[in-house]
């Protein structure tokens, strides 16, 4: 039976956060492929910001256009998401489930990801901000998801900050069970 069709508990699966660029979902990928224990199910999670669609090139409010029209505009976009996520797997030769969600908000949609999915690793990546590695994107969903969800933050295919769950003394689920983050390209990881 292939592992992607298989059931799993949250616990068992790590979840990347992924936008449209290829090259950055390949660096999250191959980190994952390096850092995750192969058992772990990866789940890669894109946020699907519905645009404005066009008509001969212009912009048009979806308030003008027939529902099937707005509906055939979106459906087109995810499918061109879904191919370069599928793309992106191929190239790293690893199989994993694809999520996508319809929402606005980034913030918002990874938090209900993290939500509705239990997700107890998200990975995500960062850029470079003058106070640190965390975007304003990181600070909001570190606030908006479960305290028992570890986010992993990423730049350029290198770990460079986390937020690791506590361990709870209930049901003495240590961190990150059997997962190594000593670094991705050098023997520390930066931590903000």
């Amino acid at each position: 039976m292939d592992l992607a069709t298989v059931p799993r508990p949250a616990s068992e699966k790590v979840h990347l956060a992924v936008g449209d660029d290829v090259t950055q979902c390949r660096l999250t990928v191959r980190w994952a492929l390096h850092f995750i224990p192969p058992h772990m199910l990866l789940v890669l999670v894109h946020i699907h910001r519905p645009t404005t669609p066009t008509v001969l090139g212009a912009s048009v409010a979806a308030s003008k256009l027939t529902e099937d029209h707005v509906s055939a505009h979106r459906i087109s976009e995810k499918n061109v998401i879904e191919k370069n996520l599928k793309e992106c797997l191929q190239m790293c030769k690893v199989q994993a489930e694809i999520l996508i969600i319809d929402k606005d908000d980034v913030i918002a949609g990874l938090g209900e990801a993290v939500k509705d999915q239990k997700v107890t690793t998200l990975v995500m990546g960062v850029k470079r901000r003058k106070h640190g590695w965390k975007s304003k994107t990181a600070d909001a969903l570190e606030k908006q998801a479960d305290c028992l969800c570890n986010i992993l933050y990423l730049h350029e295919g290198v770990l460079v900050a986390s937020r690791h769950q506590h361990t709870d003394r209930k049901i003495g689920m240590p961190s990150l069970v059997g997962c190594h983050f000593s670094g991705s390209n050098s023997n520390t990881t930066k931590s903000s």
